[in-house]
Formats: C-alpha cells, sequence, structure tokens
C-alpha cells in the first residue's frame, strides 16, 4: 500500500500515537452474545445503533494506513476509507440456526485448530489481513442463531485497546437505546490521540531505560503470505476456560495482605519493603504463575520466570487520561523472579496456611510474588509514564518497539461493564462474553470481563501438555475447592466450570 501524506491530504490523516504503534499488529475478537426469542428484531436494532454509532465516531469505520513522516519510520494513520479500498459493510449478518448462542461458552474450552475454525465461522475479520488489503479499524458481525445473536466485534489492536472497544460496546448500547447525548467523542478522541504524538509530554527528568519492556522484534508469529486469510492456532494449544469463586481470591487476598512484614529499616529496605496491601487481581495473578511455575518439569524451567501483566494507563496519570479514550493507553509490567523479595512474617504464614488447608512454602510464594506484582504497580507513576510515551515518540522507526511479553503473561477485562449494558428492549442485556486472540504463542491468560455474580472468569492459553499437568497441580486443585485428603482439592476441568 502506498505511503500516505500526514499533510495537505484528502480525505484528512490521523497519526496514530507511539504506544498505538508498540502494540501487536493484528486483529482481536470480543463476541457478546443476546439470548432473544425474536433475534430478527434485535437486529434491526443493532443495525440501527451501529449507523448511530458509526454518526457518532466516524473514525472507528476508518481504515489503517502507512503514512510519511520526516522524523520517523513506520507510522500509521487512521482515515476514511475510499471508493477502492472499501472493505465491507461495518455490519455483515451470518445465519447459524439452528444452532444455539451457548456455543459461545460450551466451544471456551478447546485445542488451537478448533479455536481457529470457531473464529472463521463467527469472527468478522481474520487475526492478520493480507498486505494488499485495506486495514479497516473494526467491523462487526451479526451471527444469527435460533435463540439469540452472537455479535462478533473485530478490532485492530494499532487502533484501539480492550478498554477501548469495551468503551465503543458501551456507546453502542446507548446507540441502541437511542440515547441523544454523545456528541463530542470524536473529536475528544483524535485529539488526545494527537497529545501524544507532541513533544515535551515527559519532564526534563522523566528519562529512563525501557529497553526491558519493549522489543524490536515482535513476540509475536504471523502466518506465511500464503495463510493470510485462515491463520491457524498451533495444535499444540489450548484455549480453556474457568470460574474461580470470588470468595475464594477475597479470601486469600485478606490472608496475605495480613501476612506482609510491615518494618523495614535502611533505605534499600524501604524500596523493598512490602506494600501496604495486595488486591485481588495481584493474587490471582500470583496463584496462577505460581502454579504455572511448580508445574513445569525441571529440566524446562527458565533460571529467571518472568511474570507480565498488562497495565491500563488511564487511572495511573496525573491528571487521569479519560476513561472514554478509545485508543491504546496500556503498558507492560514485568516481575523476575530475581526481584521477589522476602516480604512475609513466617509464623504467621504458618498459621494461616493451617487455617485454609494449604502448604505454608506455597503461600509464602504466593504472598511475596503478589507483593512484588503490587510493588511494580505502585511504581508505575506519571512521570514513568510520560517518560515512557515520550522515549517511544523519539524512536526513529515507530515500527520498530514492540511491547514484550513474559514467560508467562496475563491481561485484565474484569473492569469493562459489559454485562451492565442495557442494549434496549430489543436486544436487553449481555448474556455471554468471550474473547478470541488468534495467533498469540506462550503462556496467555486474560481475565475476562466481571459477571454479575463478581466470580473471576478465566481464558487460558496453554500449551496441551501443560494444561493437563496444571489440572492436577495442588494449588490450582485447592484454587477451584474440592477438598481432598491432603487438604488441597481435587476438581476436574469440563466445560466453562461454571
Amino acid at each position: 500500500m502506498a505511503l500516505q501524506e500526514i499533510s495537505n491530504s484528502d480525505p484528512p490523516l490521523h497519526v496514530l500515537s507511539p504506544l498505538d504503534h508498540s502494540i501487536p499488529k493484528m486483529y482481536f475478537t470480543f463476541f457478546v452474545s443476546f439470548s432473544l426469542q425474536q433475534p430478527a428484531t434485535g437486529l434491526e436494532s443493532l443495525r440501527h445503533g451501529i449507523k448511530k454509532l458509526v454518526d457518532t465516531i466516524p473514525f472507528v469505520a476508518y481504515d489503517v494506513v502507512p503514512c510519511h513522516d520526516k522524523l520517523h519510520e513506520n507510522v500509521h494513520c487512521i482515515q476514511p476509507p475510499s471508493d477502492a479500498t472499501l472493505s465491507g459493510p461495518m455490519l455483515s449478518v451470518r445465519d447459524h440456526s439452528p444452532a444455539s448462542v451457548t456455543v459461545l461458552g460450551d466451544t471456551a474450552t478447546c485445542t488451537g485448530d478448533e479455536e481457529a475454525k470457531f473464529a472463521e465461522k463467527y469472527a468478522s475479520l481474520p487475526t492478520i489481513l493480507n498486505s494488499t488489503q485495506s486495514k479497516p479499524a473494526l467491523r462487526f458481525v451479526a451471527n444469527m442463531m435460533a435463540d439469540g445473536i452472537i455479535l462478533a466485534v473485530g478490532f485492530n489492536h494499532l487502533v484501539f485497546d480492550g478498554t477501548g472497544v469495551g468503551n465503543i460496546l458501551g456507546i453502542l448500547s446507548q446507540c441502541c437505546r437511542g440515547a441523544q447525548n454523545l456528541t463530542g467523542l470524536h473529536e475528544l478522541d483524535l485529539k488526545l490521540r494527537q497529545q501524544l504524538c507532541l513533544d515535551g509530554l515527559a519532564g526534563r527528568d522523566a528519562w529512563k531505560d525501557f529497553s526491558a519492556s519493549y522489543s524490536t522484534e515482535s513476540p509475536f508469529t504471523c502466518p506465511p503470505p500464503g495463510q493470510w486469510r485462515t491463520p491457524k492456532a498451533s495444535p499444540l494449544i489450548e484455549s480453556f476456560r474457568f470460574t474461580v469463586k470470588y470468595r475464594k481470591i477475597r479470601q486469600l487476598k485478606t490472608i496475605c495482605s495480613a501476612i506482609l512484614t510491615n518494618t523495614s529499616h535502611t533505605r534499600d529496605e524501604m524500596d523493598a519493603s512490602p506494600p501496604a496491601y495486595v488486591s485481588s487481581h495481584d493474587v490471582l495473578t500470583s496463584i496462577l504463575a505460581v502454579c504455572l511455575r511448580q508445574s513445569q518439569p525441571s529440566t524446562f524451567q527458565k533460571p529467571d520466570y518472568r511474570i507480565s501483566f498488562a497495565a491500563n494507563l488511564r487511572s495511573r496519570m496525573s491528571p487521569r487520561w479519560p476513561e472514554l479514550y478509545l485508543g491504546n493507553m496500556l503498558a507492560m509490567l514485568h516481575v523476575p523472579d530475581s526481584c521477589l523479595a522476602d516480604r512475609t512474617d513466617k509464623h504467621r504464614a504458618i498459621i494461616a496456611a493451617h487455617h485454609i488447608g494449604m502448604c505454608s512454602d506455597d503461600l509464602i510464594k504466593i504472598t511475596d510474588t503478589a507483593a512484588a506484582i503490587r510493588h511494580e504497580i505502585v511504581s508505575l507513576t506519571d512521570s514513568h509514564i510520560r517518560g515512557l510515551i515520550d522515549h517511544l515518540r523519539l524512536q526513529i522507526d515507530w515500527g520498530g518497539m514492540n511491547i514484550k511479553g513474559g514467560d508467562f503473561s496475563v491481561t485484565s477485562l474484569r473492569h469493562l461493564k459489559v454485562y451492565g449494558f442495557d442494549f434496549g428492549g430489543d436486544l436487553g442485556a449481555v448474556a455471554d462474553f468471550r474473547l478470541h486472540v488468534g495467533l498469540l504463542e506462550g503462556l496467555l491468560c486474560v481475565v475476562l470481563p466481571r459477571g454479575r455474580d463478581g466470580d473471576w472468569d478465566i481464558q487460558f492459553m496453554l500449551e496441551k501438555e501443560q494444561f493437563h499437568v496444571l489440572c492436577k497441580h495442588r494449588l490450582f486443585r485447592w484454587l477451584m475447592g474440592e477438598r481432598d485428603g491432603l487438604g488441597y482439592c481435587a476438581s476436574p476441568l469440563h466445560g466453562t466450570m461454571d
């Protein structure tokens, strides 16, 4: 595709931010289902809602194109599609009756090949598009089922992060209800994205070496050119979904916070001192990471195992970056084994572990890991974020700074309020949610949006053998809540485990 000039162009071009350029160049898909007695009526509501969404935020219908910049290489912009590049309607419709909307949850635990076939059947866009094709920012597919609709929302990760697409779903729900107070969102988003490209976003003393978090090599695998349209996940990768009870994580969080030591003497000890608390998310990430680390054969264990997790930067900035911003505002934080400090009161840990039926060594490891995760989050200050954005902006090759994952990577969508959105009388509320991430390799955990019962809905992508070993691990069995004779629990995985 030919390069477009940034200025004096028609139609107008809007440069994507440095943070946008650090994200995997691929499409993800959110699936949301609606249980309906009259799917056809729900479809008409979606048609009207998506039309109003495009009228409200026109750039959701734009294309991503490479553009020329005098100071940087591999810069991308968004612009309205021309007649030549128009890649299809914003909303396509596919008939899958007599299949049920329950297929969304029933097939969430599957092999890599099954996941790829599900996406090919229901998704609006493939994970990777041919380099000669136009790259739409967003596309919808209404999959018509016998008892409702599965709406696929395929989005270009260069343009939106998960929070942004969650916001789009919220705005779409208002459009389907006929809301009128939606003006100014298009202009606000483009203005904010432009601000992230400006010089001087960071203070003079904010520079830092961010090489540990970004790489010139993409950590994700793309198919060869002959397979652009039908990317296949590795058959060795298992995708499985399970639910952890809210009260289980809340109990563990309370105990981990209680057994953290609170004494420090020197300045170095102050820097490594435990946080005042750990969150439920810290604890969940920690116990899953410890499970995976311990379940690996010793011959495959790396000397400095690294946990990585995506952090939403919006609330960490001062003043806070608007929550309704749709573009990428995330960074990966890393916790290697080498940075784990002794932050636990051993005596209290022994007592607490006995109380909950867990080995004290396991509880200590979980607590120290959760504290290290919390320490990384607390260190994510406004000056750090502005320094990061400025660091990315100053790179000559904007396409050469790729966000790094870890040996175990976690991203969370739990804060998305998808189950609370009201799409109006013809559609109602979302019945189920699923994420398709396609070609990502390695150990990936996605915390899905919080459901109405508050339990933790989790989707894992693991190698097949790791999946089976994990199911037998003592901590995972404890997490699933069925006690065995050793004080841990045994729980078979099947379906969504709800």
